[in-house]
């Protein structure tokens, strides 16, 4: 079962999107945002310290971002799977509804440290 709020407009303000339109996916060792508009605007690779692979949120013009979306987006709302951290992205246009669902795998040893490795 899909659980969430309903869909309302996606605004951004100068190319960014308010940090409370964002869904949060990770795997235990880094972690992704992914906005209400379909946009992966910050992930970083492998770790949660390593330099950003993406980081729209942050530049919208060169930060760099993944995007599956819809032409015209009229609304769009995000909401986990239940029980998950699988992420769904539904974005409403005046064609239809497009679903986008994002998660990470977990990784084996995720979070581990190389003291807790000993």
């Amino acid at each position: 079962m899909i659980t969430g709020a309903e869909a309302r407009p996606v605004v951004n303000h100068e190319g960014y999107l308010p940090i409370e339109d964002h869904g949060l996916i990770g795997d235990g060792s880094t972690c992704a945002l992914v906005g209400r508009d379909g946009a992966i605007t910050w992930l970083c690779l492998p770790e949660f310290d390593s330099p950003p692979f993406l980081a729209g949120i942050l530049d919208a013009d060169s930060g760099g971002r993944f995007e599956i979306a819809t032409v015209h987006t009229l609304a769009s709302s995000q909401r986990y799977t239940e029980d998950s951290c699988v992420l769904v992205t539904s974005l409403v246009s005046d064609r239809g509804v497009l679903q986008v669902t994002d998660g990470l795998t977990l990784r084996a040893n995720a979070g581990s440290t190389a003291q807790n490795q000993r």
